[in-house]
Formats: structure tokens, C-alpha cells, sequence
């Protein structure tokens, strides 16, 4: 894998319940709460920011879809950090020949 891609700046989980979250996050994987808002949670973590966001606040407040996911699927956004758009283009084309749909 190109070193770029594992520069993953954020991970933001799109959630049903913030408080259920929160409480696995937490108190099962023992991750250490940054900052809690209304519908909105972030955790430490080593150079890569862990966030949850219930979906009708992220509606409401961004515009980005509440359609829910079906059963056993997760609503997920991951940001990694490239230099320019070459390298964009570069890591494109290197995951399509794996096969990863875009």
C-alpha cells in the first residue's frame, strides 16, 4: 500500500445513537473522549481524529443524507491527506488496477 493513503487524517462513523457510542467507544474499546457536543462525539487518538456524528444532526446541520443503512451495514467517511493532485490521480489509478470501485 503507498505510504501516502495510510496518512488518514480523520474517521468519522455516521451514527443511530450518539450516547450508545460513545459508551462502546469508551467504556468497551477504552478510548478517551475529546469533545462531546449535541449528536456529536470526538476521541484521542494516535495522529487520527475518531469522530461519530448521528445521522439527524449531520442532516440537519450539513445537508449530508439520514437515508439510513440497511441491517449489519455502517455509514463511515475516511479522510486521507495527499500533497497534490498528481498524487491523487496517481493512487487512483494504482487502487482501480487492484480494483477498488469508485
Amino acid at each position: 500500500m503507498p505510504a501516502s493513503v495510510t496518512r488518514i487524517s480523520d474517521v468519522c462513523l455516521l451514527v443511530e445513537n450518539i450516547e450508545r457510542t460513545v459508551d462502546f467507544y469508551v467504556e468497551k474499546l477504552g478510548f478517551r473522549l475529546r469533545r462531546r457536543a449535541e449528536g456529536f462525539a470526538d476521541f484521542h487518538g494516535e495522529g487520527v481524529t475518531l469522530a461519530a456524528w448521528e445521522l439527524d444532526h449531520i442532516n440537519r446541520y450539513t445537508g449530508v443524507s439520514k437515508l439510513r443503512s440497511p441491517s449489519h451495514a455502517h455509514k463511515v467517511c475516511v479522510a486521507v491527506q495527499l500533497d497534490t493532485p498528481a498524487d491523487i490521480d496517481r493512487l487512483h489509478g494504482e487502487l482501480s488496477a487492484k480494483g477498488v470501485p469508485f
